[in-house]
């Protein structure tokens, strides 16, 4: 394997690492609010704002934003004698958003199919009956 390819891959990994990191935190901040009786229309887009802004603002300035804390906390986040990579390199694709989005998009349609497919089958009358 070339290194490039190796590097795209570990490049993919940490993508994927910081996508659920962030992802992890918003849901704790949404279940905050709807603790606290919000509407579940402000939730939803205070829930896409925030990925939006995540995914956007932050992703690309990771490689500052890391250094910055290993330097605040006195910790080498990705020690060279234990990690293959020792950045973290962040470059925001267009291309690969609109893939993913595109991606996302599908497989969200793709899953009602069948959940529809089925209760167009069942009578109403069978289906207020157990309600």
């Amino acid at each position: 394997m070339s290194d490039q390819v190796q590097e795209q891959g570990a490049n993919a990994h940490v993508e994927t690492f910081k996508l659920v990191a962030a992802v992890a935190l918003v849901l704790a901040g949404i279940a905050a609010f709807y603790l606290l009786r919000a509407q579940p229309d402000w939730l939803r887009w205070l829930a896409v704002a925030a990925g939006l802004a995540l995914g956007i603002l932050i992703a690309p300035n990771v490689g500052s934003i890391v250094p910055a804390l290993e330097r605040l906390f006195g910790f080498r986040f990705l020690d060279a004698q234990v990690y293959y990579i020792t950045t973290i390199p962040s470059e925001l694709h267009w291309v690969d958003v609109a893939w993913i989005g595109a991606a996302a998009f599908t497989l969200t349609l793709a899953s009602t199919i069948y959940p529809a497919l089925r209760a167009a089958r069942t009578p109403p009358a069978d289906a207020l009956r157990y309600a």
